[in-house]
This record gives structure tokens, C-alpha cells and sequence, in this order.
């Protein structure tokens, strides 16, 4: 056994499991450290701030786990503070600031550049230098020069010389796609458009001339696609983040954020690039040609200019081009296939420039297209290319107020700015119904509206997109070529509206960008256009007849037809109907003659005619089939056949589509379970780390001190496992009085005993005149009471007299002690009284089935009423309108509110927030006594009786009229009350916090003195002291008549709490509580009933105390009553002596 165990100690104490035990506390204290920074930073500087709470603090992680979408998570910053300029958020551990006023982005953007000239840097140049240097990334001066040296590359001259580039690319896109008309019918999108943007990049930047759409697989954009998936899939975002956190360790193992051979493609082609041009003497006015200018310049320069930086500039270039811009078309030619309107009149337009430049467009005809630049800045604001930009503070700057109430904020270096581009581009304040896809709103006529600064796709200022004329010019030269050959439709793959996929942190839709293309035919139709007859039907036939052999559709050679002679066409059903006859080889095109007999026709017509068109309605059906639609109505119900969401579908499916549809569920079903049981496991785990992290961080916490009462030789309750007893608060093993009672024996002799309340030292306080020492004599340092809020999230509660610290207090308790005097409480006597009458009448005149009633409810009622009367009788506007006056809480804050020195001003929140915390009072806590006092009324018939005997003498005395004096002189009705007090404390426990160290007395003899320090808590047990058997004898017993001779046994006797911080409305309570009591006896006999619990059980959980099962009593009419009292009954009004 010895051997064992020394084994055990050894493996315990080796050098291993120190130094894992010492890693994984360091481990420990760092997340610790990092979250407090995070959740008290903004919060400290007293603006709004994210996150604020759990559940928005879910929010980032929710978003890392992609449960949202990234615009869904900026919309959700942006709206979560509606009237704050800016917000305080944190980028992993780097405080950052949202931005939502637009003069405030104006400032920053433009006006005070100097203090915000930069981007925040995602990844470190010496790990991945082609990333790394390109200007995106650069900062200071490298980025102010090598934005001087590639700005001459963006020029509208330079775009000129490129245009030629482009459009050739355009035109080979265009042709493959008239070739290859077999792709068209669905084809999607972001994939076609990327081999467009690969191929003009390629040429326009590095002089290369690929045609991707021939060449599916060529490296250059093999490459590119590589190189954009970076960001795609949660591993990828790991490493991306790991790089941006860990930049040392990832350079020395070699993990970069694109792999090496796409680094070296790049570089081999730069390289060949440079060389070629030097041995050629070749010379283009692009990107590359100035750096190679920049590289060979001499003179004094920020930062040598070598291949790398090249290399960086030219993919940074290529990577925009490749995937930003082609996303842009994307969403262009979405919007144009969904809303055929706008496409139509696009087209127009190309039409009408094509024909002034000769049939080709030119450069300047692309900048005159208004109507393109609309739909172009429409679908920048719908679907912007980042969802966020940022600027990065290298001076400190002083932002203004966010709102009414905050503080100015000085943005320290190294701060992040995040302007929250999608979300201000789908504020409906700025952009009227948001989600709608309307080019007009950028017209000349409406573009005034548009707020500055509120639509920033490129961003603004000197770090606006350097390349976005470059993106503009490809993406309208290439949409002007398609709308000329096609026309782009939606197919059965076209998502609208669109979803965005939540895996990815740009825009792009779940499941892609699918469109359909119709091949357009323009020379025949040029030549009809240009003719000024009107055709005859004969001649409209022909031509119906030539589109047939072509292999057209109706549909097609109608649309065709209202393009061409717009009136003058035929009908979509007449097209349908004549190409039937073609099928049926029926060429002739004139009219037959009719014989006059009704028409007849086979079911294999009417068939024919739903496969062309399901959505025919019987009108048009009829009209073709030359019958009544009563008749096609009734055929189609002999076929089986049901219009559903617009469609003729069978009633009953056939047995193969039964099959497929239940197929289709199965996989649909299994795919869901699969991704259920996925997610389920992903959440739990890490709902079971976090919930472990935090347990391992409170348990390091609150050890750190758990000697320290053991250091002193005090007593203190131990914890036998981790949040024992919150846990046995939580599961309900145990009422909180009991709870109190427990830690107060566990140490019998002690004076005061050690604690621990989750991480905080508790000093539980047993001795009575300890406790006065504590709460009365030293009141100084012990002034406040443990809050459990924030004044800031939640005023209401966070502003009260109960909550309130320090000088805060102390005025406001002083502004309301005169409304608790007793001539005040004479003055509000008759108001309660009254309520207390209506409350006895009304129970006196219920049903004899409905007697049977649970106290606390109808308890509640009557001091809902009460407090209603006294405190709220009328509105602080109604009463200064009217001028009324009334002695109560309200009047008293509202005549001190012009009598206070500026800066201590009441607000109307401070005045709710007081009255708020009354009536809570008095509706909860009042209620429950009365709930106490009348159980044991009701099981105690003799205390009953005596009570009834006491308040008939009263009514004897007063002839039916008591008064304020007489009530409240009731010798057996207080000591009821009192006991009741006693027994049922209304809190079991109240609190004190240390603000400055102090000194205790010993708590055992031979025990030093213990120095308490500042924010220590103490705790005093009223419920346990007011059941020690050493004060109280015989506790559990009700005795009201312990309090007719009151001893030094009563200075453990605190229903109130003592000192400055007793209860201010005690007097209210004891006073609503008599006259309710006074008026129910005098008319009512309280009896058990079989719900009633003779033997007291506190409900477990929760902090108040309260009866498990509830208050059940039986009220009857008392046989007995006073003379007084039934003939008030009977006259049904009853005086109260002022």
C-alpha cells in the first residue's frame, strides 16, 4: 500500500503534470483575462455596447458556426442601438467601433483621414507576402506611395486604351455561348462569368490571351479558383484566423494562407512577364508597366520596390477582378432575368447606341447608357461587394456623443472602425422599401434623395476601391453583349427571392446563380421592323409557319411577334393554336369554312394542350378548342385533372411519380437527420466546453481565497462540491430559508461565520448586537446593499431606492422619509380604509360554491388597489395641468425636481423608478404576510376568536366608525401581525457591503480580530435568528403573545432590516395589513379547507418565501357580526372617523 501510494504521489508531482497543471492554469487566467476586457471595455466608457449579454454574446459564435448569414450578423449590429451614432463591439480581443451616422463616416472617411488612413491588416506580410503587400494591406507611407504609383493605371484614358481588351473578351464569351447553345437552357452563372473576368484580367493586366470558355482547364484559372477559396468551408476560416492571431508560429511551420504553388504560378508569371517586355521592348500602359517604372526609378523612395510587391499588386488585382466583379454580374443578371421590365428596357437602350456607333459599341456609347449605370448602382446597393469596410485609428480621436446620456469616447490606436455597408444599404430611413430591386432611386431625379454617405459599395475617401472604374467598364460591357444575343430567364433552379449561403462571408446564393439564356434573333425581324404595313393574318400565319420549320416555340415566336408589330400581333392562344395544326401537319392557312356544327374535339387535343401549357385557363382552352368552357370543364374532370396554384395537374398521381415524390422525401428526410445529428453533437460540445471553461474558471476563483478564513481560525461553511449550495437552490433539494438556517447552526458559538457566494467572501453575522454594531454604529462602513443589476441596462429597476449606493442614497432617502411619517400615513388611512371595505364587501357577497380561495391572489388584488389610491391616484401631467396636490410619494419627487442645484435634476425615470420599486413592494411582499397571518388565523381558531372579540370592541367603541388612533392601537391585532412576522419573515436574509476595510471583533475566544476588506459582503439571517430557540422559544409556534411584553430577546427581531437602511414603507405595510385584517374579520370567518396545509412547507427555489401549494382558505360570513357591521351590509355604506 505504501508503495502505491508514494507511486501515486510521484506520477502526481512529475515534471509533466506541473508543468501541464501550470499551462493549463496560465491557460485558464488568459481566457479569464480576455473576457473581462471584452464584455467591461466599451462598457466602462459608458456607450452602448456589443455584447451586452449572453445571448448577443451567442450572436459571434452563432456566426462563426454559420447558423448566420454574415449580412444577417451586420444588420443585427447595425439595428440592435436604432438611435446610436456608433456602438462598441470587440474584433476577437481588439476593441472596435460601429459606425452608423453618416456625417460620423464622412468625418472618418474623408474629413479626418489622417487619423483612420488605414486598413486593419488580416494577414502578416512575412507570412504570406502575396497577400500580405498588396496596397489592400499596406499602411502609411508604402500605401500612399504605391496608391500614387498604380492610380495613373484607373485613369478614363487608360480605361479607353482597355476597353478594345475587354470587349474582344466580351465578344468571345458571347459567341461560345451562341455555339454552344446546348448549355443555355440553365447554366450558372458565377462559374460562366469567372472564366470572363479570368480572361480580361488575364489580357488587361498580364498581357496574356487565354479564352477560358474554350479552354475549360487552363492554369490561369485553375489558379484563380484556388485562390478564392481561401474563406470557403469552417477549416479554411480556422486557419485563416490562427494566421491572423499567430503570424510567428505559422511562418516557422510554413502555413500560409494560399499554397505555395499558387504563389509561384503567380510569381513565374509576373516574372516572364517583366522579362519579356524588357528583352521586347514592349510597353503597355497597365498596372505592371508602372510598377516595373516604380521599380527602376532612383532617387529616395518609402520602401524599395521589388518582385514580390509587384507580384502582391498584380494578384490582389486579379483576385478582385476574378471573383468580386464577377459576382457583381451575377446579381445583375439575376435581377435582369427575375424582372423582365427592366431588362427589356435595358436592352432597348444598348439597341438604340448600337445603332448610332455602326453596330458595335464603342467606349463612349457604354458611358452614355443611364439606364445601365442605374441598374448597375442598384444592384451595388442591394448586393454590395463587402458586407463591412474598416479603417484603423493611429491617433487617438474624440468621437461625439452616441446618444443622449453617453460619454464622449476617445478611440485609442489601433482601434478598428467598421462602417456597416449592407446594413446601411438596406436602412429603410435611407433606401425606402429595401429589398425591392429599384433602379429608378439612383434616376437624376431621385439621386438627390440618397443621403452622402449612406451607399458606399467601393467605400469613399482616399481609400476608396482603386479598381472600381476597372469593374464597372467589364461588367456593363459584358451584359450590353449578352442582352444583344439572349434574352435571361429564370429556370427551375433560379432562387428569388435569393438566399444567401451562411458558409460564406461575401454575398453569394445558396445553391448558385442559375439563368436561363434564349438565343435572340435579330436580322429577320430587323427587316419586318423597318416595313410600315399592318400584316395581314395571312402574312402573320406565314410567318408563324417560317419560325415552326425553325424548330421555335409559340411562346417564343409570340414574343417575337409583339416585338415586331406590337397590336398588330397575334394572340399567345392563336400562336398555340396554330402551331397544333402545324404538328398535326395542317399547313393550309386560311380561314376553313364552317359547317355550323358544334364543335368536336378528342381528348388527346385537349392533353396536347395542357403538356404545351398547364397554366391555360378554360377561357383560353375553350377558345382554341372552338367549345363552351362548360364543356372543356367537364372533360377535364373526366380526365382526372384539378387546377392547383394555377396549373392543370392530375387529382391522383401515377404510381412512378408516387415512387419518385417518396424517394425524393426519404433522401430529403435522411439528408436533415444527418445534419441534425451533426449540428446537435457540434452545439453540445461546445455548449459542454464552454459550461466546463467556466465551472474550471469559478472553481480556480473561488479557491484562490478559500483559505482565508481558515488562515484566521474562523468558522466557515464548507462546500463539499463545486456550487453545492447554488446547486441545491437550482434543483430545488431545499427552500432558501432553510438554506439560511442551515449556514446559521452549522456553527453554533461563532459570532459570525465565513462563506462563500460563487467567488465572493460572505461574512455571515450571528450575534444581535454584533449585527447592530455592523448595521447602526458603523453604519459608514456598511452604507449599501449587494445589487444584483445594472443601472445602465435596466433603469428601471437599476435607479430605485433599494438598489441606489452612497450619496445616490442617501439623497433620495431623504426626499422620501416625509412621505412615511405617521401624520402621512393618517392622511392615506381613509383611502385605505376604503379599499379595505369594498375588498371585505365583495368577499362577503361571493357564491357559497366559489368560497374556497387561494389568499395570495385575492391579496394581491387588494393591495394592488391600495398602492393604486394612495401612490398613483393621478398622473404627474394631470396633475400639473389641473394643479391637484396630494401627500404621497409621487407629489413629494415631483415638487423637488425644479427645488434641486443642476446636475442633480430628477428625471421622469427617476420618479417611475421609485414609485416602480413601492408598488412592487407593497403588491408582493404585503400580500404574503396577509397570506401568513391569515393561515394561521384560519388554524387557529382561538387566535381568531380573540382577534374578532378585540375588533368588535373597537367598532363598540367607535359606533361603527374606527379611526386612524384606534386601529393602529391594537394590542392583540399588532402582536398577530408581529408573530406573523416572525415566523414568515418577509426576506429571509438581507445584505451589507463593505466600502472601506474594518475591523470585526473576535468570533471565538482565542480567535484574533478579522480585518474585513473593502467589497466583502455580509449577511444577516432574520429568518434563522427569529427561529433560534436561545431568543424565540418554542420558534415553529405561532405565539402571538410573545410580543405583549417584549424583553432583550427582541434585539433579534429585523422584519424590516434596522439601521438607516430599514425598510422606508414599513409603516404602509403595517398599516394596509391591520385595516385589511380589521374589515375581513369583522365580516368573515377564515376555515381551513381541504387544500389547506396545516404543518407550514416552504416552496423550494426561489429567494421569497412562499407556501408550497399556495394560501387555501374558506371565507364565510361571520354569524356573529357586529351590530355596526351588518346593518352597514344592509345599507351597503360604511363611515370611517377621520
Amino acid at each position: 500500500l505504501y508503495s502505491h501510494i508514494t507511486m501515486d504521489l510521484s506520477l502526481f508531482l512529475s515534471p509533466f503534470v506541473l508543468l501541464l497543471t501550470a499551462l493549463i492554469v496560465i491557460g485558464i487566467l488568459k481566457v479569464v483575462t480576455v473576457l473581462h476586457h471584452i464584455y467591461f471595455y466599451w462598457r466602462n466608457k459608458g456607450v452602448p455596447y456589443l455584447p451586452d449579454s449572453l445571448s448577443t454574446g451567442m450572436m459571434g459564435w452563432k456566426l462563426f458556426l454559420r447558423r448566420i448569414t454574415f449580412s444577417d450578423y451586420c444588420k443585427y449590429l447595425y439595428n440592435h442601438f436604432p438611435n446610436a451614432k456608433y456602438i462598441g463591439i470587440m474584433d476577437f480581443a481588439t476593441p472596435a467601433v460601429l459606425l452608423r451616422d453618416p456625417e460620423l463616416i464622412r468625418d472618418v472617411m474623408v474629413r479626418d483621414f489622417e487619423h483612420f488612413p488605414d486598413h486593419r491588416s488580416f494577414v502578416d506580410e512575412s507570412v504570406e507576402p502575396l497577400f500580405g503587400k498588396n496596397i489592400f494591406s499596406l499602411r502609411g507611407d508604402r500605401w500612399k506611395e504605391m496608391r500614387n504609383t498604380l492610380s495613373p493605371s484607373f485613369t478614363a484614358s487608360k480605361m479607353k486604351f482597355m476597353f478594345d481588351l475587354i470587349s474582344k473578351c466580351s465578344h468571345d464569351f458571347v459567341d461560345y455561348l451562341i455555339d454552344h447553345p446546348e448549355i443555355c437552357d440553365a447554366i450558372e452563372m458565377k462559374g460562366a462569368f469567372r472564366r470572363y473576368t479570368n480572361d480580361v484580367i488575364a489580357t488587361a493586366a498580364f498581357g496574356i490571351s487565354v479564352n477560358s470558355m474554350k479552354d475549360q482547364n487552363n492554369e490561369f484559372y485553375t489558379r484563380g479558383v484556388e485562390a478564392t477559396k481561401f474563406s470557403a468551408g469552417l477549416l479554411a476560416i480556422v486557419k485563416f484566423m490562427f494566421i491572423r492571431i499567430c503570424p510567428s508560429f505559422c511562418k516557422s511551420i510554413g502555413l500560409t494562407v494560399f499554397s505555395s504553388d499558387t504563389s509561384k504560378f503567380f510569381k513565374k508569371i509576373v516574372e516572364e512577364t517583366i522579362r519579356t517586355r524588357k528583352e521586347q521592348g514592349i510597353v503597355r500602359p497597365d498596372m505592371i508597366h508602372l510598377l516595373m517604372q516604380a521599380q527602376n526609378k532612383e532617387g529616395t523612395s518609402v520602401h524599395k520596390m521589388t518582385l514580390d510587391d509587384i507580384v502582391s499588386q498584380a494578384f490582389i488585382f486579379f483576385l478582385a477582378g476574378f471573383d468580386t466583379s464577377s459576382t457583381l454580374m451575377c446579381f445583375v443578371a439575376h435581377e435582369l432575368a427575375v424582372n423582365q421590365d427592366i431588362q427589356d428596357r435595358l436592352r432597348k437602350e444598348v439597341q438604340q447606341y448600337l445603332t448610332e456607333g455602326n453596330d458595335e459599341i464603342s467606349y463612349e456609347s457604354l458611358s452614355k447608357m443611364s439606364y445601365m449605370d442605374l441598374i448597375i448602382s442598384e444592384t451595388l446597393r442591394k448586393y454590395p461587394p463587402v458586407i463591412f469596410i474598416d479603417r484603423l485609428c493611429v491617433k487617438g480621436y474624440e468621437l461625439p456623443l452616441s446618444q443622449p446620456g453617453c460619454k464622449n469616447v476617445i478611440v485609442e490606436p489601433n482601434s478598428v472602425l467598421m462602417f456597416p455597408v449592407y446594413a446601411l444599404h438596406h436602412d429603410p430611413e435611407y433606401f425606402p422599401n429595401p429589398d425591392k430591386f429599384d433602379p429608378e432611386r439612383f434616376s437624376d431625379e431621385n439621386k438627390d434623395n440618397i443621403l452622402p454617405y449612406t451607399y458606399l459599395p467601393f467605400g469613399h475617401g482616399p481609400r476608396k476601391c482603386i479598381g472600381n472604374r476597372f469593374a464597372l467598364m467589364e461588367t456593363k460591357i459584358l451584359i450590353a453583349h449578352l442582352l444583344l444575343k439572349f434574352t435571361l430567364k429564370t429556370t427551375e433552379k433560379t432562387i428569388e427571392p435569393i438566399v444567401f449561403d451562411k458558409r460564406e462571408f461575401a454575398l453569394q446564393p445558396v445553391g448558385g446563380f442559375w439563368i436561363g439564356l434564349e438565343k435572340r434573333e435579330t436580322n429577320f425581324l430587323l427587316v419586318l421592323k423597318m416595313s410600315i404595313f399592318v400584316p395581314n393574318k395571312v402574312y402573320l400565319r406565314g410567318i408563324l409557319l417560317h419560325y415552326f420549320i425553325q424548330k421555335k416555340s409559340a411562346a417564343e415566336e409570340h414574343r417575337i411577334l409583339v416585338q415586331t408589330y406590337g397590336d398588330n400581333a397575334l394572340s399567345d392562344t392563336t400562336c398555340r393554336d396554330w402551331f397544333r395544326r402545324f404538328k398535326n401537319n395542317d399547313f393550309e392557312l386560311e380561314d376553313k369554312e364552317r359547317s355550323g356544327a358544334p364543335k368536336k374535339f378528342q381528348d388527346k387535343e385537349l392533353e396536347q394542350l395542357l403538356d404545351e401549357d398547364p397554366s391555360q385557363t378554360l377561357s383560353e382552352l375553350g377558345k382554341i378548342l372552338q367549345v363552351d368552357e362548360s364543356t372543356v370543364s367537364k372533360r377535364l374532370k373526366g380526365l382526372g385533372m384539378i387546377q392547383k396554384q394555377g396549373h392543370w395537374v392530375p387529382y391522383e398521381l401515377k404510381p412512378r411519380d408516387v415512387e419518385r415524390r417518396f424517394g425524393t422525401c426519404e433522401l430529403l428526410l435522411q439528408r436533415q437527420k444527418r445534419k441534425g445529428v451533426i449540428a446537435f453533437r457540434l452545439y453540445w460540445t461546445i455548449v459542454l466546453s464552454i459550461v466546463a471553461v467556466i465551472l474550471a474558471i469559478y472553481y480556480y476563483l473561488s479557491r484562490k481565497d478559500s483559505n482565508v478564513f481558515q488562515k484566521h481560525g474562523i468558522p466557515h461553511v464548507k462546500e463539499y462540491f463545486l456550487l453545492e449550495r447554488t446547486w441545491k437552490l437550482c434543483t430545488r433539494a431545499k427552500s432558501f430559508a432553510d438554506m439560511i438556517k442551515e449556514m446559521y447552526n452549522a456553527h453554533s458559538d461563532a459570532k459570525y461565520i465565513g462563506a462563500f457566494d460563487f467567488t465572493r467572501l460572505i461574512v455571515v453575522i450571528r450575534d444581535p448586537e454584533l449585527i447592530k454594531f455592523v448595521a447602526i454604529k458603523h453604519f459608514d462602513a456598511f452604507p449599501d446593499h449587494l445589487f444584483f443589476g445594472n443601472e445602465t441596462q435596466d433603469p428601471l429597476f437599476g435607479t430605485n431606492l433599494l438598489a441606489l449606493r452612497g450619496d445616490k442614497w442617501r439623497d433620495i432617502r431623504t426626499l422620501l422619509s416625509p412621505a412615511f411619517t405617521a401624520s402621512k400615513m393618517w392622511t392615506m388611512f381613509q383611502l385605505i380604509s376604503e379599499c379595505a371595505v369594498n375588498f371585505s364587501e365583495y368577499l362577503l357577497n361571493v357564491p357559497s360554491d366559489k368560497r374556497v380561495m387561494e389568499m395570495k391572489d385575492i391579496f394581491t388584488r387588494y393591495s394592488n388597489d391600495a398602492i393604486a389610491s394612495c401612490a398613483f391616484a393621478d398622473t404627474i401631467k394631470i396633475r400639473e395641468e389641473i394643479g391637484i396636490t396630494r401627500p404621497d410619494v409621487i407629489q413629494l419627487l415631483m415638487d423637488s425636481r425644479s427645488k434641486r442645484e443642476p446636475g442633480r435634476e430628477l428625471t421622469i425615470l427617476n420618479i417611475t423608478s421609485q414609485a416602480f420599486i413601492f408598488f412592487i413592494a407593497g403588491f408582493d411582499s404585503s400580500s404574503t404576510l396577509m397570506s401568513f397571518v391569515a393561515h394561521e388565523i384560519a388554524i387557529n381558531p382561538d387566535i381568531q376568536e380573540k382577534l374578532q372579540n378585540e375588533i368588535d370592541k373597537i367598532l363598540e367603541d367607535t359606533n361603527g366608525k374606527p379611526s386612524y388612533e384606534a386601529i393602529n392601537g391594537m394590542k392583540y391585532l399588532n402582536a398577530v401581525i408581529n408573530e406573523a412576522l416572525r415566523k414568515y419573515p418577509v426576506q429571509p436574509m438581507t445584505d451589507r457591503v463593505c466600502v472601506k476595510d474594518f475591523e470585526l471583533p473576535s468570533t471565538l475566544p482565542n480567535v484574533k480580530p478579522y480585518l474585513v476588506k473593502e467589497g466583502t459582503i455580509f449577511f444577516i439571517p432574520i429568518y434563522a435568528l427569529q427561529h433560534d430557540p436561545k431568543y424565540f422559544p418554542e420558534p415553529d409556534k405561532f405565539k402571538p403573545e410573545r410580543f405583549f411584553d417584549k424583553g432583550d430577546n427582541f434585539n433579534a427581531y429585523y422584519p424590516f432590516g434596522l439601521g438607516p437602511r430599514m425598510c422606508i414603507g414599513n409603516r404602509f405595510a403595517l398599516l394596509e395589513t391591520r385595516v385589511m385584517l380589521f374589515h375581513l374579520l369583522a365580516r368573515c370567518q377564515l376555515k381551513p379547507c381541504e387544500k389547506t396545509s396545516t404543518s407550514v412547507k416552504f416552496q423550494k427555489g426561489g429567494f421569497s418565501m412562499r407556501m408550497k401549494g399556495g394560501f387555501w382558505l374558506s371565507i364565510v360570513p361571520r354569524e356573529n357580526a357586529h351590530p355596526t357591521v351588518v346593518k352597514t351590509n344592509q345599507s351597503g355604506q360604511f363611515q370611517i372617523s377621520k
